[in-house]
């Protein structure tokens, strides 16, 4: 028989040539699958682009119809908005008009027929922005004293010297009536400015933005409307309109209520800021939305936003619109997203189905060479098989379907010491008894052959020398197409080594647990999550008595919870931070009595240094605390002793 030595340049040099020549033909396979790919990709991949593109174009067009339908809803509310406020200032010019016309309609107004008038408006529901309504009198100086003779003392609002004066007769609401009346509006040069073209003009009137110095509030704006004598101007001219002026009627405007009034009814998530004239700043602003929208909120939006503007009376006032994100939250977003998913979707379903055309066609074409080789793969692919088996160092048996043996491999020959002529053709029965199995083992082994069962097991063989080893089994049918096993396979390793080291593990273990259950020391083990995995004799004593085997237990469940906080303290010192804790403690035992204990708790650490678990050694060191105490004791008392001595020797010498 030819030994392994004597094949061996003659296996390198067929295992080198098997080589290359499986190199060579998976370069060629690789490259001629390669072009077969593009080939057939080349058709599914253009109708995937083109209507790729084609479901972009109509995506595109949805989204473009939704951002104009996002815009028309945008500048449909811009515009009912300022409409809604326009008209809102022409129903405060309406109520202010029915006050001019009581003023015209009379020469002597009283402030009971005044007071009945505006509680008949109903102004501070109806007419939610004005704050204050006056009659204002044109006084010249000269009739300044007269006109407060009439009312009473002035409030404490001193005029400052000019020829006319622009005096409060009549206020509301009834509880500022004291403060305001005989006020000077015409101090404020905006008012005055306000009142003065209204009297010229006979028009509706706003002033600029103004504060009173009567109660020091901003009040936005003045709304001016002129009262004139009962006889009224004798023509449109400006000197006519000023000798015929008796008064005027104005209102304060809280630009606030109004606005929020409107713009609540009106707008959709979208944020208004007034101006009062084209300068869009700080100064000129009338109303600030509430709920200004952020910078970067309104990235998505910002083509969304649009000043206007509108004149009334004098003053021009300018509008910006801007919408917020959850003006586009009720956008019609659905639309361009079914467009982009149905025809993503219908792109890869055309996608499919023409790679599926091409490459059942490729398969048709190829199905004749792949059955041709089929064949020559695996008779080429059970030569590398039986070249494995033969190599291999494990035990390999093939068996009949009866269990008579039909081939061994070398490492049979080197593991069993018996040779191929020795087993083959023997059943499996008669293999196993000459290799010394016990009677269950070859019974088990027996039944599964016969049942086509997979087995495995692990028993104690004897080779032909009597050498004694352990293997680890494995018994695998091999089945047709029907199911039925025609062949056994069967496979063992050398484990004599494993089993030793277990064995001495064990040993070792057995050791060690009687060292750790006979020593006098209380010793315990706990993992990271701080559960006991290991307790010996010793440290049951030091737990309460209902516990008879802490392992897999915590502090917790164990100790109270004053002393389980003290613990978990130190084993987070411990499995966290990797010290060592070196303690003395008075400890109450199971018998009731306390002793004194050494304790030291340490982190276990593993080969690469990572803590694992942590480990405590309590030592009982009460006898040993009682000696020295009685040590300490004799002592002193030889001390005393000596000192009487020494004492007494003093005196005999005197």
């Amino acid at each position: 028989m030819r030994t392994r030595e004597d094949r061996g340049p003659e296996m390198a040099s067929d295992n080198q040539t098997a080589t290359e020549r499986v190199a060579s033909v998976s370069q060629h396979t690789d490259a001629s699958q390669l072009a077969r790919h593009i080939v057939r990709l080349f058709p599914a991949t253009a109708i995937l682009l083109v209507s790729l593109t084609l479901t972009v174009w109509a995506w595109q067009i949805a989204l473009r119809r939704s951002t104009e339908q996002d815009e028309a809803r945008f500048s449909k509310s811009v515009e009912q908005t300022t409409l809604a406020l326009i008209n809102r200032l022409f129903q405060y010019e309406a109520a202010l008009r029915g006050l001019c016309g009581l003023f015209m309609a009379s020469d002597n107004v009283n402030e009971a027929e005044w007071d009945t008038y505006l509680d008949h408006l109903a102004v501070e529901r109806t007419y939610p922005a004005i704050r204050r309504v006056f009659y204002v009198r044109f006084v010249e100086q000269d009739y300044v004293a007269r006109f407060f003779d009439d009312i009473g003392p002035p409030a404490a609002h001193p005029l400052s010297y000019r020829d006319t004066y622009f005096l409060v007769r009549y206020a509301n609401p009834h509880d500022e009536r004291a403060q305001w009346l005989g006020y000077d509006l015409g101090a404020n040069a905006a008012v005055r400015e306000a009142l003065m073209y209204a009297r010229d003009t006979d028009l509706p009137t706003l002033s600029a933005r103004t504060t009173f110095r009567a109660d020091g509030t901003n009040c936005s704006v003045v709304f001016c409307l002129p009262v004139y004598r009962f006889d009224g101007p004798k023509s449109f001219m400006v000197e006519d309109r000023r000798k015929a002026i008796q008064g005027w009627i104005a209102a304060t405007l809280d630009v606030t209520p109004m606005l929020n009034d409107v713009i609540g009814k009106q707008t959709d998530a979208v944020h208004v800021s007034v101006y009062d004239g084209d300068d869009l700043t700080d100064e000129t602003c009338l109303h600030r939305c509430t709920h200004p929208v952020p910078e970067a909120q309104c990235r998505s939006t910002r083509a969304l936003s649009r000043t206007t503007s509108f004149d009334f009376g004098t003053r021009t006032w300018t509008l910006r619109f801007r919408a917020d994100p959850q003006f586009l939250a009720n956008s019609d977003t659905l639309t361009p997203r079914l467009v982009l998913g149905t025809g993503v979707v219908t792109c890869l379903l055309l996608f499919g189905v023409v790679w599926l055309l091409t490459a059942r066609r490729a398969q048709a074409l190829a199905l004749a060479g792949r059955m041709t080789s089929a064949l020559r793969e695996s008779e080429a692919w059970a030569r590398k098989l039986a070249l494995v088996a033969e190599r291999t160092n494990k035990m390999a048996v093939i068996t009949n379907a009866m269990g008579h043996i039909e081939w061994v491999n070398e490492g049979f020959e080197r593991m069993t010491e018996y040779a191929r002529a020795d087993v083959v053709g023997k059943s499996v029965e008669q293999m196993t008894r000459l290799l010394g199995l016990d009677k269950a083992s070859i019974r088990q082994v027996t039944d599964n052959i016969r049942g086509a069962r997979p087995f495995e097991t692990e028993a104690v063989y004897t080779a032909k020398s009597g050498r004694e080893f352990w293997a680890a089994t494995s018994i695998q049918p091999v089945r047709d197409e029907n199911g039925q096993a025609h062949h056994f396979i069967i496979i063992a390793s050398d484990i004599t080594e494993r089993k030793q080291a277990e064995q001495e593990r064990a040993e070792l273990l057995l050791r060690y647990q009687v060292l750790l259950e006979n020593t006098p020391a209380a010793i315990f083990l706990k993992d990271r999550e701080g559960r006991y995995t290991a307790v010996n004799r010793a440290a049951l004593d030091f737990m309460p008595p209902g516990v008879t085997d802490p392992t897999g237990l915590r502090d917790r469940d164990i100790y109270s919870r004053r002393m389980c906080e003290i613990f978990e303290a130190e084993d987070r010192l411990i499995l966290q931070e990797g010290r060592t804790i070196r303690k003395r403690d008075r400890l109450r035992l199971r018998d009731e009595r306390f002793a004194e204990m050494d304790v030291t708790l340490a982190p276990v650490r593993d080969e690469h240094d990572r803590i694992v678990a942590m480990v405590g050694l309590a030592a009982d060191i009460t006898e040993l605390r009682r000696a020295e105490k009685e040590l300490r004791a004799a002592k002193e008392a030889a001390e005393a002793a000596n000192s009487a001595k020494s004492d007494f020797v003093a005196n005999m010498s005197h």
